[in-house]
């Protein structure tokens, strides 16, 4: 933890979010918005993960990144209780609910 109280955790997402929203380049860094996305999820922020995630699919629908986002927008759906919108992403994206405990 350094002297401002920040977790490497909070760094990470702060680090993350100063790339694609504050830099003049961040906003092409498909990478790092797709890291953001985990990130979120993975402390449970799901209304920020599917909000990111959705963006993601919608920037990169035909990309490599395509399925990952897809999961994402899906488990993300599942975890707010949208289950219909979950299982349509998730079907999409060749995933189970299954899948939702464990980002890549």
């Amino acid at each position: 933890q350094d002297p401002n109280g920040l977790t490497a955790n909070d760094a990470a997402l702060l680090g993350l979010q100063k790339k694609l929203f504050a830099d003049k380049q961040g906003a092409s860094d498909s990478e790092a918005d797709l890291e953001l996305t985990r990130l979120l999820f993975e402390r449970r922020s799901y209304h920020h993960a599917l909000a990111l995630a959705t963006q993601g699919l919608a920037k990169n629908h035909t990309g490599g990144s395509a399925g990952e986002y897809e999961m994402l927008v899906g488990c993300s759906a599942f975890q707010l209780g949208y289950l219909q919108e979950a299982t349509y992403h998730l079907r999409n994206a060749h995933e189970t609910v299954a899948k939702c405990g464990v980002v890549r």
